[in-house]
């Protein structure tokens, strides 16, 4: 089967999808799906073919669809994301999903609105709030960016399952080495020059990043 390129574009109006083959030349466009949605986030899961959208609907709310036949149909995922009762949060729009490795079949990952991580073994049907991410020192002075208080991007070490990293606006980057069971600052050496003061230019947390990756050469390296 020759090798197919897509593009997923996430947009206020919905879904496109953009098509190619592997050497790039001509492009078709397809879409719009979930069609007058704001979808925030779009994430194709290599285990299983399946892409994901993180939808916020300014009516319904925000939820995650999936597609089983590269965009053409979507469903809900599931409807259980949500902070607990207790926790004094509520969710206002979710902004990332990320598939997990292939080493952990049916993990999905997502970042939401105010600034938190959920997790889901079984597809997506079912979420649970990692409430260690949340209950770090430094949560009480994190600031919300233009956008809001949002994590927005989940980056998975593809050989380490233990090892996770994500960015919020406006607090920094985290670091887990142990699976989510405690977060660590990863900043040092990033300035934040919209900080007063010469030793805030490169605070231990508050940076507004905006996006991370990880270099694929070497993936310790962000």
């Amino acid at each position: 089967m020759a090798e197919q390129v897509l593009v997923l574009v996430g947009t206020r109006k919905g879904a496109f999808i953009m098509e190619s083959a592997a050497a790039r030349r001509d492009w078709t466009v397809r879409g719009p799906y979930l069609e007058g949605q704001n979808v925030m986030n779009m994430a194709f899961d290599a285990r299983t073919g399946t892409l994901f959208a993180a939808v916020g609907d300014p009516w319904f709310g925000s939820r995650i669809h999936r597609s089983t036949d590269l965009g053409h149909t979507w469903d809900e995922a599931g409807s259980s994301l949500a902070f607990p009762v207790d926790s004094g949060s509520k969710l206002e729009r979710i902004w990332n999903v990320t598939p997990g490795r292939a080493a952990e079949p049916g993990v999905l990952y997502a970042g939401v609105e105010p600034a938190a991580l959920f997790k889901s073994t079984d597809d997506g049907h079912t979420w649970t709030y990692i409430e260690s991410l949340s209950q770090h020192p430094s949560r009480a002075e994190w600031q919300p960016g233009a956008g809001g208080l949002i994590l927005h991007t989940i980056v998975l070490d593809p050989d380490d399952l233990d090892r996770i990293y994500v960015a919020i606006s406006a607090a920094g980057v985290f670091r887990t080495t142990d699976g989510g069971a405690t977060w660590h600052t990863a900043n040092r050496g990033t300035r934040a020059d919209f900080m007063p003061g010469e030793e805030a230019s490169y605070p231990e947390y508050g940076q507004c990043v905006h996006k991370v990756v990880l270099n694929p050469s070497e993936p310790r390296r962000l």
